[in-house]
């Protein structure tokens, strides 16, 4: 009932029991087993990502992928200006200036900690974030870890025509002259609010906490 009116508009496209639509077998997977402990939820997550990214071939120049409702695009440098992100504008203007490029991939920001008991919205509810520099490690096991842990492209935003394949966090350019653009932190990134709508903190005790003040 919270999407109808998006449906009817035309502005979300909703498959309801995709997995069951792909193979039964993969339904009762999913969501069909008598233990829910069995049930693997997440198992066609990439498959349904997939199906985005080729239902808009020839309809959209990019695609950006948005994992849940605990994620948020959010760019620190225009944030700072008082501004709002244009994101079809500056994607353009990034892909201007990288000629050739087939994707863009994008790194997360974890926020949690202590909850604001007075916020009223997601954003004002968690505002410490992991705030992880890699030049903050010295060489070793803890850099290493740190950076598998955060590092990593966790987001993309996509040519439809020009990727080969697209994975929870990866895509694949469809040919070696297609160029993959990184984009800093600062630019944009994913705020991925990993405390909302769990009970225990996952940034506390999957990330080692989220104390920094994102300003």
């Amino acid at each position: 009932p919270y999407l109808r009116s998006f449906i009817e508009k035309g502005l979300v496209t909703y498959h309801p029991r995709f997995p069951a639509k792909v193979a039964t077998k993969l339904g009762l997977i999913t969501s069909g087993l008598d233990d829910a402990k069995e049930q693997r939820n997440m198992v066609m997550e990439p498959h349904a990502l997939e199906v985005c990214v080729w239902e808009n071939r020839q309809l959209a120049d990019w695609v950006v992928v948005v994992h849940s409702f605990e994620e948020y695009l959010h760019s620190p440098a225009v944030a700072s200006q008082g501004s709002v992100v244009q994101l079809g504008s500056v994607i353009r203007q990034w892909a201007l200036e990288v000629p050739g490029t087939a994707l863009f991939e994008m790194f997360q920001e974890p926020m949690g900690g202590p909850r604001n008991s007075n916020a009223r919205s997601v954003f004002s509810a968690w505002t410490g974030k992991r705030g992880l520099e890699l030049a903050d490690f010295e060489h070793g096991f803890e850099a290493m870890a740190a950076h598998n842990n955060h590092f990593q492209p966790f987001a993309w935003i996509v040519d439809p025509v020009n990727v080969l394949q697209t994975a929870v966090h990866f895509a694949q350019a469809r040919a070696e002259a297609h160029h993959v653009t990184v984009l800093p932190k600062t630019v944009l990134r994913v705020n991925h609010f990993v405390d909302f709508g769990s009970n225990s903190s996952r940034c506390l005790h999957e990330l080692g906490g989220c104390d920094e003040p994102d300003d």
